[in-house]
C-alpha cells in the first residue's frame, strides 16, 4: 500500500516560540500528545466530532519500481488524498469512524499510477464497567507496495487487491485479574492478471483468509503494572497454485498453515517518564504441504519509551513473528525485527522525528535469507488550527532476495476544514 501522508526530513524555518513541554500522559510520546492551541476544531453531526482533511504531497523517489541497481527508474510522484473522521467519546463508549481515499500519479512512470479506498470503524463499549465489549470493521482497496518481501514487484502495473477485516472482542474483569477475548477474521481478494514464462494467470490464485483468535489473563492491582498470559491461535487458508496449459502448479508450495503463540507477559509505568511493555514465549506455523519446513521457536514483542526529558521522547521495539506469506515465492519467512524512534519537540509546534529499523528475513524453504533496514527523518511544523507541513527523507534497502536500495524526498501539505 501506497504512502498516503508524504513527508520529509528537511529543516523549516518557523516563527520563533519557545518550546513548552506539552502535557504528560502515560504511554504517550512527543510527538503523540495533544497541544489544544493547534488542534483542529471539529464539526459536529449529532452525537459526532466530525474532522475533515486533504493531504497534497509531492515526492522524488530514486528507484520508484524498487528494482535492482541495473534498472532504477527515478520518478517525481503527486498524491491527492481526502480524509474523514467522525468521532463519539462518551463516558461509557467510543466509536471511531474513519474515511480516505487516495489518487497517485507519476510524472513519467505512467503504469505506476494508482488509487485507493479505506473505510473502518471501531467502537468500544461498557468503559468504565467490569464487562467491556468491542468490535472493529474495515474495508481496504489499494494497491502493493512493491518494497514489501510478498509483493509480485517484477510485474509491470502494481496488484490491486481488496482487504475485509472484521474484529470482535469481550473484555471481563473479576478483581484485579481480567480475562479477555477476540477473534479476527480476513480475506484478501486480488484483481488482475500476470505473465508466468509464456503464459497468464489470472492472480485470484493470491486469494487467502485468516481467522485468529487470542485469549489473555491478565492480572493488575494499579493501573502502573500488570502481569499477563496471551495465546493466540491461527489459521491461513490459500488458493491452489494455478496450472500450466501442461497440468502443472506454476508455483510448487501449498501455503496454507495452522500456527499460534504462548506467551507471557510484563507491562509497567516504571517512572512518569518511562513506560515498558515485553512478552515472550514460543510460537508454532505447521503447513498443510510436507515440503515445507515447520516452524517452532522464540516468540517475543517488546516495546519501551522514555521520555529523556519533557520535550524528547525515545521508543524502540522489537518482534519475531511469522510474515503472511502472500508470495507464492516466498513461502515461509519469519521476520526478527527491531526499531527505534526518537521525537524531540523544538517548538510546541515543531517537532522533529529520527526512525531506524532492521529486520532479519529468514525463509525457511530457502538458503537465501534477507536483510532489510530503513532510516529516515521527518519534521512535521503546525502552522495554525487549519494547516500542517511536513518533510520527509528516507533511505530503504534489502539484499539477499529481491534486492533493492530506495531513496525519497517529499513534501506534504495538510489542511483541516
Amino acid at each position: 500500500m501506497y504512502h498516503l501522508m508524504v513527508t520529509g526530513g528537511l529543516t523549516l524555518t518557523a516563527v520563533p516560540q519557545v518550546a513548552h513541554a506539552q502535557e504528560d500522559v502515560q504511554g504517550r510520546s512527543v510527538s503523540d500528545r495533544y497541544a489544544a492551541e493547534y488542534a483542529p476544531q471539529p464539526a459536529h453531526v449529532g452525537s459526532f466530532e466530525v474532522f475533515p482533511w486533504i493531504e497534497l504531497n509531492a515526492e522524488y523517489n530514486d528507484n520508484a519500481l524498487v528494482t535492482a541497481a541495473n534498472g532504477r527508474e527515478d520518478d517525481v510522484i503527486l498524491t491527492v488524498s481526502p480524509h474523514l473522521q467522525l468521532r463519539d467519546h462518551r463516558a461509557d463508549r467510543t466509536v471511531d469512524i474513519d474515511l480516505s481515499a487516495g489518487i497517485r500519479k507519476f510524472a513519467s512512470i505512467k503504469t505506476e499510477d494508482a488509487e485507493q479506498f479505506r473505510i473502518s470503524a471501531r467502537g468500544v463499549w461498557g468503559i468504565g464497567t467490569p464487562t467491556q465489549y468491542r468490535g472493529a470493521l474495515q474495508v481496504n482497496r489499494s494497491t502493493e507496495d512493491r518494497r514489501d518481501a510478498s509483493s509480485f514487484n517484477t510485474v509491470l502495473q502494481p496488484i490491486s487487491f481488496t482487504d475485509y477485516k472484521a474484529e470482535a472482542g469481550i473484555d471481563q474483569a473479576i478483581g484485579p485479574v481480567r480475562v479477555s477475548l477476540d477473534g479476527l477474521a480476513r480475506a484478501v481478494r486480488y484483481d488482475g492478471s500476470a505473465t508466468f514464462g509464456s503464459e497468464q494467470f489470472d492472480l485470484s490464485f493470491r486469494n487467502f483468509e485468516i481467522y485468529r483468535a487470542t485469549g489473555r489473563i491478565r492480572y493488575s492491582r494499579s493501573r502502573d503494572q500488570e502481569v499477563y498470559l496471551q495465546v493466540t491461535a491461527d489459521d491461513r487458508s490459500y488458493d491452489p497454485s494455478p496450472l500450466t496449459s501442461g497440468g502443472q502448479p506454476v508455483f510448487p508450495f501449498d501455503r496454507s498453515s495452522r500456527g499460534g503463540r504462548l506467551e507471557v507477559g510484563y507491562r509497567q509505568q516504571i517512572t512518569e517518564l518511562l513506560y515498558l511493555d515485553l512478552r515472550a514465549g514460543y510460537l508454532v506455523q505447521d503447513y498443510d504441504d510436507p515440503a515445507l519446513d515447520n516452524i517452532e521457536g522464540l516468540a517475543f514483542q517488546a516495546d519501551l519509551l522514555w521520555n529523556v526529558t519533557p520535550l524528547t521522547s525515545i521508543e524502540v521495539g522489537g518482534q519475531r513473528r511469522v510474515d503472511e506469506t502472500i508470495n507464492p515465492l516466498v513461502s515461509g519467512l519469519v521476520r526478527t525485527e527491531g526499531t527505534v524512534k526518537v521525537d524531540h519537540e523544538l517548538l510546541r509546534n515543531f517537532i522533529l522525528t529520527a526512525r531506524a529499523a532492521y529486520a532479519r528475513l529468514d525463509q525457511l524453504d530457502s538458503a537465501d535469507d534477507g536483510d532489510q533496514w530503513s532510516v529516515g527523518l521527518v519534521s512535521s511544523y503546525r502552522i495554525d488550527r487549519h494547516w500542517e507541513i511536513k518533510l520527509r527523507a528516507q533511505h530503504y534497502e534489502r539484499t539477499g532476495f529481491y534486492d533493492f536500495a530506495q531513496n525519497e524526498v517529499g513534501i506534504g501539505l495538510r489542511y483541516s476544514f
